[in-house]
C-alpha cells in the first residue's frame, strides 16, 4: 500500500507499508514458467524487485534466461535499502543481463556513485547495456544509444499530480520497443505520456490510449 500527498507543483510525498516484506517480493522462481519469461519478447525489471534477496534471486534467474530485449528501470526508493551501496551493487551486478536502463539523474547517481550525469551514464554502461534513457522530468529526455546521443524536448502541461508518471513514462517507452519503433519516437510517446499522467489526478485513469500517443509523436517538437 502506498500513499500519496498532493501538493502541485513539485512535492507529492510517498508514504509506502512495504516493511519488512510484501507479496511481490517474496517471489520465487518457482511461482512463475521460467521458460515462458525466458521466450518472452520483453523482460521488465525494476530496482525495487531487487530490494529483498526472494525477489532478486527471482528477478535474477528471470534475467539470466532471457533471450531477448531486457529492460532495467532503475527506480531508486531510499527506504526500501539499507544502504545506498547496497542498492547501487545489487543494480550493477545485473546490468550485464540488460539492454536498455531508464532512470533519472538521481538514479543514475545512486547506481554509480558518480555525481556527473554524463560520467554515471558512461559507468553505467560500460557494464552492458547499449541503450540509456535519462528521465529530466520538465527538462524532457535524452536517449544514449550507440554513439547517438539524442535530446527529446518536454512536453508541457500543468503538473497536478506527479504520482504514476514514471510508470506511463516506461510503459509507453516499453510499449514501442515491443512494437519495434523507432527509439526516440518511442522516447517521445513516453515523454507525452508521462506528461499527460502528471496532469491529472487518478493516475492509473489517466493513463494514454495507443491513439494518444501516436497523436502525440506526429507533431513534430
Amino acid at each position: 500500500v502506498v500513499f500519496c500527498e498532493i501538493w502541485p507543483p513539485d512535492r507529492f510525498p510517498l508514504l509506502f507499508y512495504r516493511t519488512p516484506t510484501c507479496p511481490d517480493w517474496e517471489l520465487k522462481t518457482s511461482d512463475f514458467d521460467l521458460e515462458a519469461v525466458a521466450n518472452a519478447p520483453i523482460l521488465l525489471v525494476s530496482g525495487t524487485g531487487l530490494a529483498r534477496e526472494n525477489s532478486r534471486v527471482a528477478h535474477t534467474a528471470a534475467l539470466e534466461q532471457h533471450r531477448h530485449t531486457a529492460i532495467l528501470d532503475l527506480d531508486y526508493r531510499p527506504p526500501f535499502w539499507a544502504t545506498a551501496n547496497a542498492y547501487r551493487e545489487a543494480i550493477q551486478a545485473v546490468l550485464p543481463r540488460t539492454d536498455i536502463v531508464v532512470g533519472n539523474e538521481d538514479e543514475v547517481r545512486a547506481a554509480t556513485g558518480v555525481d556527473d550525469p554524463r560520467k554515471g551514464i558512461d559507468s553505467l554502461r560500460s557494464l552492458g547495456p547499449g541503450v540509456l534513457i535519462l528521465k529530466r522530468g520538465g527538462e524532457g529526455a535524452i536517449l544514449f544509444d550507440s554513439d547517438r546521443v539524442l535530446e527529446v524536448p518536454p512536453v508541457r502541461m500543468e503538473v497536478v499530480n506527479g504520482l504514476g508518471a514514471g510508470d506511463a513514462f516506461l510503459a509507453a517507452f516499453t510499449h514501442g520497443v515491443l512494437r519495434r519503433i523507432d527509439l526516440r519516437t518511442a522516447v517521445r510517446q513516453a515523454n507525452w505520456a508521462g506528461a499527460h499522467v502528471a496532469s491529472q489526478i487518478p493516475c492509473s485513469e489517466a493513463m494514454p490510449f495507443l491513439k494518444d500517443l501516436e497523436a502525440a509523436s506526429a507533431v513534430r517538437p
